[in-house]
This record gives C-alpha cells, structure tokens and sequence, in this order.
C-alpha cells in the first residue's frame, strides 16, 4: 500500500503567545501601602489569573479549529485521489473494452 505524506499550508499562530503573559509581574507606578498595596496587589494577581485562563481558551480553541481545518483538507485530499483512482479504473475499462470489441469486429465473430 502506497504511503503519502501530507504537508498542511495553514499557520499556526495561536491569538495568545508567551510574550503575552507580562501581567505576572505587573507592578502599579504608585507606591500603595500597606493595605492598599495588598488590594493592589491582589487584584492584580486576581486580573492576571483570569488574563492566562481566558489566554489558555482562546488557545486551546485556536488549535481545535486549525486541526478541523487540516482533518477537513485531509480529508478532501483522500477524496480527490479516491475519485482520480475511480477515474484511472474507468478508463482503463474503457480500453480494455474498446480491445475486446475491435478484436471481435476484426476476427468477424469467429470465436463467438
């Protein structure tokens, strides 16, 4: 059975990279303190969680609609070579039959 090798034109550029995270570290210009800066600091932590969970869906959908597409162009590719090899084996049946009626015109139905 013949192996083939698929290589998918898509992209993969997830909307959230790395270098998009930098709310880990966020620091407020201003100098809060003591419970401000507690506030402050929470609510930062608490803005940069929902910031990596919202990153992490948008991700993991982002890389579950480019692996549909790739199935989707698989699976028309398998389709494509299905029909030409359905079209190889007509026109080979097509010849094989114009064969078998030139040779009975030409042997004027001796065999028959």
């Amino acid at each position: 059975m013949p192996q083939f090798q698929y290589n998918t034109s898509l992209q993969n550029k997830p909307p959230v990279t790395p270098q998009m995270r930098a709310l880990e570290g966020l620091v407020s210009p201003y100098g809060y303190e003591g419970a401000h800066g507690d506030v402050m600091r929470s609510r930062a932590g608490q803005v940069a969680a929902d910031y990596n969970v919202n990153a992490d869906r948008a991700n993991t959908d982002y890389a579950l609609a480019k692996q549909q597409a790739e199935n989707a162009l698989v699976l028309q590719g398998l389709s494509n070579l299905s029909q030409d090899q359905e079209n190889q084996r007509k026109v080979y049946q097509g010849r094989m039959d114009l064969m078998r009626g030139m040779q009975n015109n030409i042997m004027g139905g001796l065999f028959g």
